[in-house]
């Protein structure tokens, strides 16, 4: 609570040294992730990621860190993501959607963990994109599109790769429909 005080009062560099301390003395998931969360916003990639790795090993096997895990798991492979290190992207994005397909028995949890299926489902796209799996990310973008109808970075998404198969007309298709549910710029790939 005082971290958070000293965040909203302009002071992380303060909540950083508070919640390090505490970390070092009592290792846990929670203070790694938000450490990564605080380093993010300071541009600092080399400790986001180190606290996320951090983060990812502390809660993993531990069910009531099921929420700390899935933000980790997000978060570190949309910073993989946007390094173009898409197979470690990938890696995140399965593992995160494996978790959520598990679900969890409190129905905070499971209800974010559902949300959470869409978001590792079309992410996990975006990294199959960039790895030139057209086949896979067409079939996930399919997925998500089925789960979530108005997506339409899916539907681009899933046109890019069936650009880069050939199939224009396909692509051609579903830039329509996703220029139709307002998406007008393309992806970062």
């Amino acid at each position: 609570e005082a971290a958070q005080k000293q965040v909203k009062d302009g002071r992380p560099d303060t909540a950083i040294g508070a919640i390090e301390a505490a970390n070092k003395k009592y290792p846990m998931a929670g203070y790694a992730y938000n450490l990564a969360v605080l380093y993010k916003d300071k541009g600092n990639t080399a400790l986001t990621l180190k606290y996320l790795d951090q983060a990812i090993s502390l809660a993993t096997n531990n069910s009531e860190k099921t929420s700390t895990l899935a933000f980790a798991l997000a978060d570190r492979g949309a910073l993989k993501s946007n390094q173009g290190k898409y197979k470690e992207a990938l890696e995140d994005y399965t593992r995160l959607l494996t978790l959520c397909q598990k679900g969890h028995p409190v129905n905070s949890v499971s209800a974010l963990l559902k949300e959470y299926t869409k978001l590792a489902m079309g992410e996990k796209a975006r990294a199959e994109l960039g790895l030139k799996q057209y086949d896979k990310s067409i079939a996930d973008c399919s997925k998500v599109i089925a789960l979530s109808p108005r997506n339409g970075l899916a539907y681009q998404m899933r046109g890019l790769a069936y650009q880069g198969q050939g199939k224009s007309a396909l692509a051609e298709a579903d830039f329509k429909k996703a220029h139709s549910l307002g998406i007008t710029a393309a992806t970062n790939l």
